[in-house]
């Protein structure tokens, strides 16, 4: 009887073996199912920046139109508009690079000026002055309720060739932030020079 005993709990002993085999073989079947025995590729953790897309604030590359105080678009070659004052407005316009390269100055510009039938804005032609490299380079109107002044600036080569009589170098239309009604119209006299620091 006592050997029949050890013979049970040895073949008791050996089953809980062979379940304890059987059992690491399925977890180790289902590890390599699972998630496979290659190397698996490095991951790269996508930051907060990358997710966000594009950055609103960030200025658009194309650069903005410029307008009028009307809101309309600026004249061929102004290339800011910019208040500087209560009712005065300053219009500049491009200067190439190559003139002011070398010595220049800058001058009133003899000028015409032609008030709209409707009154509420002015056209100003600048003529050539200083050289005949000359470019328009600042229109300033100043309105208050008696007289709205003008006074259109040219920058030209100090050392450039003579102008051509009566050359045009630009014809502008600008509105007013009100008809001009009973005020009057000045227009600054030609040929006073104008320091470079006042051109924008």
């Amino acid at each position: 009887m006592a050997a029949d005993g050890e013979d049970q709990r040895k073949t008791y002993t050996i089953w809980g073996f062979a379940l304890l085999f059987i059992a690491m073989i399925a977890v180790g079947t289902y590890a390599v199912i699972a998630y496979g025995t290659h190397d698996r590729e490095p991951t790269e953790e996508v930051s907060s920046d990358q997710k966000a897309g594009p950055d609103p604030t960030t200025p658009p590359s194309e650069s903005t139109e410029v307008t009028m105080l009307d809101g309309n678009p600026a004249p061929e070659g102004v290339s800011e508009v910019l208040e500087v004052g209560d009712g005065q407005w300053s219009y500049l316009f491009e200067i190439p690079d190559a003139l002011l390269e070398a010595p220049t100055s800058s001058v009133v510009a003899e000028s015409d000026l032609v008030v709209s039938e409707d009154r509420q804005s002015i056209t100003v032609t600048m003529f050539c002055a200083v050289s005949n490299d000359s470019v328009p380079a600042l229109l300033e109107v100043s309105e208050d309720p008696f007289e709205i002044n003008v006074r259109p600036i040219v920058i030209g080569a100090s050392f450039g060739l003579a102008c051509e009589p009566e050359a045009e170098l630009v014809t502008v239309t600008v509105p007013l932030e009100e008809a001009v009604g009973g005020r009057r119209v000045v227009l600054a006299q030609a040929g006073n020079s104008v320091a470079l620091g006042e051109i924008g």
